[in-house]
């Protein structure tokens, strides 16, 4: 039997469920490393916990564990890409190269990479303090502060008033594990993301996702739609932006998720993350259009070169996932009227949090607690089916 090394399997566990279906379904022992909390070591046919700061004790941690060399590696968190490509090198198995990796996970780098390159990007600066944000807050009216290096939301906030500037610093600052934090100015205009994969010596866009996400002063991902409702002209300026900024940061292997903003002045990318996408956009793909990313990234991560039939839909269909929000207080438990007699095409209706949960108020995707996926024949009406079931579900708390 084959062993996949997962480096830090992302969270919630739930969301993550259908990649190691995918994988015990093909045959592969799944060991997992990461830090002690995490929920994915307890479904893992191997769990190997280690401090994740030290590539060291990992790697003897992991040969102790498995006891011969995995046969491939990858990851589905940012914050685990440097970690698997310090791995992969000394273990020999096809990854990111490690610096690429270092410079991948800085959102400054990014920026100078998109910069050096031509590429429109925004407004941004390091600071390191509350008054150097709030001196550019005057020269630039708004702007947004996040830490230079976490993901999935984690104190990215909308800066409007200096009241808030103080607090919103220091809140990236204690996000972020090197204590950076950058600021840029806001784009408005609906954001997207691009799901590309390397094939036949390039990057090749598989599919374009709409994105909802709260207005402020948090950016909390509320859905994902599968393929997006934008207007095709402006999807394939998107599609070429995303390609541009893979090859500003010499990427050229495996799979990328690139977030957009579409702008008034055309489109901009945010930032680029090459691993798997989180949120269920693989599962929405999957239905969608028949293309699995969980398979295509572990063909790569055994070193198949993939080619362009690799990624070519086998059926056009829509899907879309939403979410709902935390509340606040302790959580009793949920119920949904659809639950007996669930529509055609509602896919999936689940929470994500045990009764007796401190239920957090929301600032990042770690404030969602259910979620409802919709497949139907178009995604316009995945999307409307998917909104409908998420509001059905009525939360208790005390």
């Amino acid at each position: 039997m084959k062993t996949l090394l997962l480096v830090k399997s992302g969270w919630p566990l739930p969301l993550r469920l259908p990649a190691y279906r995918h994988f015990f379904r093909k045959g592969w022992e799944v060991a997992v490393v990461d830090s002690l909390l995490n929920q994915s070591l307890q479904i893992a046919d191997i769990s190997i916990c280690a401090e994740l700061n030290d590539p060291d004790e990992v790697y003897f941690a992991v040969m102790k564990k498995i006891k011969r060399k995995p046969d491939a590696i990858l990851t589905m968190n940012d914050s685990g890409l440097v970690l698997a490509a310090t791995l992969a090198k000394r273990i020999g198995l096809p990854f990111l190269e490690i610096e690429k990796a270092k410079n991948v996970i800085q959102k400054t780098k990014q920026r100078e990479a998109f910069k050096q390159s031509g590429m429109p990007t925004p407004c941004w600066k390091k600071v390191h303090s509350s008054e150097e944000v709030v001196k550019m807050l005057k020269e630039w009216g708004e702007l947004v502060i996040k830490p230079v290096d976490r993901s999935a939301g984690a104190a990215v906030k909308w800066l409007k008033n200096e009241i808030d500037a103080d607090r919103y610093f220091q809140e990236a600052l204690n996000e972020s594990p090197t204590k950076r934090v950058m600021i840029e100015e806001f784009l408005e205009g609906p954001e997207i993301s691009v799901e590309m994969v390397f094939a036949d010596g390039q990057y090749h866009v598989v599919c374009i996702i709409d994105k909802t996400v709260t207005s402020g002063p948090y950016f909390i991902e509320l859905g994902h739609t599968v393929p997006s409702n934008h207007p095709l002209d402006y999807l394939e300026k998107a599609g070429e932006a995303a390609l541009m900024a893979c090859q500003a940061l010499g990427l050229n292997w495996g799979i990328c998720h690139i977030e957009i903003k579409l702008t008034e002045q055309g489109p901009v990318v945010v930032e680029v993350n090459p691993r798997v996408p989180g949120g269920c956009i693989p599962e929405l793909i999957n239905r969608a259009l028949g293309i699995n990313l969980y398979d295509l990234a572990l063909r790569q991560a055994t070193g198949e070169m993939l080619t362009l039939e690799d990624l070519q839909p086998i059926r056009r269909k829509g899907a879309a996932i939403r979410y709902l929000l935390s509340p606040g207080g302790i959580f009793i438990g949920a119920s949904s009227p659809w639950t007996s007699q669930p529509p055609h095409g509602l896919v999936e209706l689940s929470v994500l949090v045990e009764p007796g949960s401190n239920l957090p108020i929301p600032s990042s995707n770690a404030g969602r607690i259910a979620y409802a996926i919709a497949e139907r024949q178009t995604a316009k009406e995945a999307e409307v089916l998917a909104e409908e079931a998420i509001r059905s579900i009525v939360v208790q708390t005390k």
